[in-house]
């Protein structure tokens, strides 16, 4: 009879790594999610040809890279629901995570910006919490 030979943990813990990995691999490949397959003709963005400015995420303190997103899902105080939040995360000479701006967009392409300051800076990412929740936030 053969003996069952037992892993470590530890090389346990990276096979079935590498066996998650490897399947992922394999069902991407099948499906034709992997990038250099796709054409223009083909992707959801390539029939979109015109484009139309509705604001800027750039306030007036000159912070860019719109990295976190989040839509207003109910209204509350200034925010109203539909309004788009957009944290910029690098300051205007594009220094990562130095951005200090929250910038909100609401309907009719109105802008108003939350400014920070040189000790506070915006988060990287924006969430809403669900109606329950009765929540602060720190940065």
């Amino acid at each position: 009879m053969k003996s069952i030979r037992r892993l470590k943990p530890t090389r346990r813990s990276a096979a079935v790594v590498s066996a998650i990995a490897a399947t992922a691999a394999g069902l991407l490949a099948a499906s034709g999610v992997v990038a250099t397959s796709a054409s223009a003709a083909t992707t959801f963005i390539g029939p979109l040809q015109h484009t139309k400015v509705i604001a800027s995420t750039v306030p007036a303190n000159g912070d860019v890279n719109p990295y976190g997103v989040a839509v207003v899902p109910r209204s509350t105080g200034d925010l109203h629901q539909g309004d788009v939040l957009v944290s910029n995360f690098n300051d205007k000479a594009n220094v990562q995570g130095t951005g200090t701006t929250i910038v909100q967009v609401s309907r009719g392409a109105r802008r108003r910006c939350s400014p920070g300051s040189r000790t506070r800076r915006a988060p990287a990412a924006l969430a809403s919490p669900p109606p329950s929740c009765r929540c602060a936030a720190a940065g």
